[in-house]
């Protein structure tokens, strides 16, 4: 109950006058059963919460549901298959995020990272130093949603009280829809480019310089 007591300490010693210090005495005992509250409902992890800044929550993501992915019979069982991807969304977040503590983390932070994204323009490891290259909208989407696994999760482990992502319409979901047909658009292309599977015919050069068909069947 430390922030309790230090809320009510700082709302005590504001004002002189009998009449505000009743009105922030009432103000503080609202504070106090609204915090109360929300410890509850968190099983007491809210306050493991109030000491983790978002780069701490982060690197326990790269190590949990962002470590490189574990294949068990070709099949991944836990991690994730671009893992290099996943940790250069985490550098941009923590670069933006990194010293918050997770539970000041607002909807309008998500917000805010959307704009400077736009300003500061692509991260991509190719880019030179001193060059600067536009970021595209399917790129903070995917930033963004690698942000919302993270802060998810810390809401489910009861670190923090509100999923900031509710109804905050930061991810375009528009541009990812495009971006996706755009992708499976491709690769129907490149599957029709093939030629079907038993069809292929191979051919050999004889000695004699005429070319024979093999893996025909022969009428």
């Amino acid at each position: 109950m430390d922030r309790l007591d230090r809320i009510l300490r700082r709302f005590r010693g504001a004002v002189e006058d009998d009449g505000e210090i009743l009105r922030y005495e009432v103000l503080c005992g609202d504070e106090r059963d609204r915090l109360i509250i929300e410890i509850n409902k968190s099983h007491g992890q809210i306050q493991t919460g109030e000491r983790m800044t978002f780069s701490m929550l982060a690197d326990m993501s790269s190590k949990g549901f962002y470590k490189p992915a574990v294949l068990a019979n070709g099949r991944k069982i836990e991690g994730v298959r671009s893992h290099n991807t996943a940790m250069n969304h985490l550098k941009v977040l923590k670069q933006f995020f990194g010293k918050k503590m997770v539970g000041q983390i607002t909807t309008q932070s998500l917000r805010d990272y959307r704009t400077w994204r736009f300003k500061i323009g692509s991260r991509h490891p190719s880019i030179k130093p001193g060059e600067k290259k536009e970021v595209s909208i399917s790129t903070i989407n995917r930033e963004l949603s690698a942000m919302r696994r993270i802060m998810r999760h810390a809401y489910a482990q009861g670190w923090i009280t509100k999923d900031i992502f509710f109804k905050s319409d930061v991810i375009q979901t528009s541009a990812e829809i495009a971006r996706k047909e755009d992708v499976c658009q491709r690769r129907r292309r490149f599957a029709s480019s093939r030629p079907a599977r038993g069809t292929e015919k191979k051919y050999e050069r004889t000695r004699s310089g005429k070319t024979e068909h093999h893996g025909q069947n022969k009428s």
